[in-house]
């Protein structure tokens, strides 16, 4: 048996003792859904001759243009200040490679002006399902202080007419951290929706470089359902 299926099976129950009371099995849930968000990895598309490749909801994926970031929508709110879709290696300094090394693009939600009104990238998951979920991307910063640097902060705005409109405004990276570090939202969807995922950066950023990558939606299940062929 592979150590990875050892893992997932030692920690498929576990066991709450309190002194004085009795014991209680608790189900563990994993991510092991199918991936909801489709291009998280921003691979996908027409990258054209530039890098980066600016996007605005008037060149993305219109008829005619010479770039299209595949099933990602840019809002028309900032165009003034377009999405900056980088490939490995960028040619500006500071900015940190993917954060897979099999892998070569991401984004730059600071945008071109690295100031707000920032940009914003959607997608929209047709017929999600009532359960838990999670939420998972990869937020990057810069690595040539102060321009270039941490902290960075993310705002993401969920709407759907299961939840309404929410808003999650705390996301941001450790300074000291790594240049690309990992974040997991949980989520709850009380029954079945569509739902919409904005990101754009936090209206209150200074730093020229607020990176999105990964971007990733799977339901939560037990574990045995995920050991299940």
């Amino acid at each position: 048996m592979k150590k990875t299926m050892l893992l997932l099976v030692t920690i498929a129950s576990v066991l709450i003792v309190v002194p004085g009371c009795f014991r209680r099995e608790i189900e563990v849930r994993l991510p092991c859904g199918e991936e909801l968000v489709k291009n998280g990895s921003f691979e996908d598309g027409t990258f054209s001759d530039g890098n980066p490749t600016q996007l605005t909801d008037l060149n993305n994926c219109t008829t005619g243009s010479d770039r299209c970031l595949l099933n990602w929508q840019v809002s028309p709110s900032a165009r003034g200040n377009p999405v900056q879709w980088f490939q490995t290696p960028t040619p500006v300094g500071g900015i940190p490679p993917d954060p897979d090394p099999n892998e070569r693009r991401f984004l730059d939600l600071s945008g071109a002006t690295h100031k707000s009104p920032f940009p914003t990238v959607h997608q929209t998951i047709q017929h999600l399902d009532a359960g838990n979920y999670q939420l998972q991307f990869d937020l990057g910063q810069g690595n040539a202080p102060p321009s270039f640097s941490g902290p960075v902060a993310l705002q993401i705005t969920l709407v759907s007419e299961a939840r309404g409109f929410e808003t999650i405004s705390t996301i941001q990276t450790d300074a000291s951290g790594r240049l690309w570090q990992t974040r997991t939202i949980p989520l709850w969807i009380p029954r079945s929706t569509d739902l919409q995922l904005f990101f754009q950066a936090r209206a209150d950023q200074t730093k020229s470089f607020v990176g999105l990558d990964n971007v990733s939606l799977r339901q939560l299940k037990p574990v045995g359902d995920c050991l299940r062929p």
